[in-house]
């Protein structure tokens, strides 16, 4: 079962709302993605019911990253001492080493961010606050244009301004602060563009159709060039 799907253009136009991963690259139940977000360490997972997570990545006890634990039981598991933290609220429900649960801290909660997907990316909104919902942004309910193939998620040591400038001289245009579409290599390509701190960009690239095996490198030489002008341009 997958999470909710939100094609809503807000999300792209809005600085709001930042790409993280690509949706198929979370399986259900299945691994623990650390990441960052202008730089903010989070964590981000699919519960075993489908619906895409993104949370701080510390837990609440000693502070520990919850990426280094596992999804048990369909929960998040520190991998310290093993707290056990429910999706969507993110509130600890079982603690190994203590017996009555009755016991259980009340109000103990790991950071839960604002989640969506649209687009077949995973999108988080850096609420202030421990607690948040798993619900799309409102707004507008026209579709956002969906990519169809996922060519590669690579990071450019650069600031976003410089690579914005170099998607301009490639004729790219903005759907947002965080969207990008243009061609390379005769392909049509769309860029999302996760700001990870002040001097790093991850590019998730996408493209209408995967080219035949023959344009495959031009069009990966091309990702290669972007970055290397990119970094190049503050260099």
């Amino acid at each position: 079962m997958r999470g909710p799907i939100v094609d809503n253009p807000r999300m792209l136009k809005t600085p709001d709302w930042h790409p993280v991963v690509p949706a198929h690259l979370l399986g259900a139940g299945q691994r623990l993605l650390a990441t960052r977000v202008l730089g903010q360490d989070l964590v981000a997972w699919r519960s075993t019911d489908g619906v895409a997570q993104i949370w701080r990545d510390r837990c609440p006890h000693r502070g520990v990253r919850l990426s280094l634990g596992r999804i048990l039981g369909g929960r998040l598991s520190c991998a310290y001492h093993g707290w056990e933290f429910a999706p969507d609220t993110g509130r600890c429900e079982a603690i190994p080493a203590l017996a009555d649960l009755a016991r259980l801290p009340g109000q103990t909660h790991a950071s839960v961010c604002e989640t969506a997907e649209s687009g077949q990316m995973v999108w988080v909104r850096l609420a202030a606050g421990t607690a948040a919902s798993v619900t799309p942004p409102p707004g507008a309910s026209l579709p956002a244009p969906v990519p169809g193939r996922f060519l590669r998620s690579f990071a450019i040591g650069t600031c976003r301004e410089a690579l914005h400038a170099c998607l301009h001289q490639r004729d790219f245009q903005p759907d947002g602060p965080a969207a990008w579409t243009g061609a390379m290599a005769g392909q049509a390509v769309r860029m999302f563009l996760q700001a990870t701190q002040d001097d790093q960009v991850i590019v998730h690239a996408w493209t209408d159709e995967l080219p035949a095996t023959k344009h495959h490198a031009g069009l990966f030489a091309a990702l290669r060039r972007l970055r290397s002008d990119a970094e190049s341009a503050i260099g």
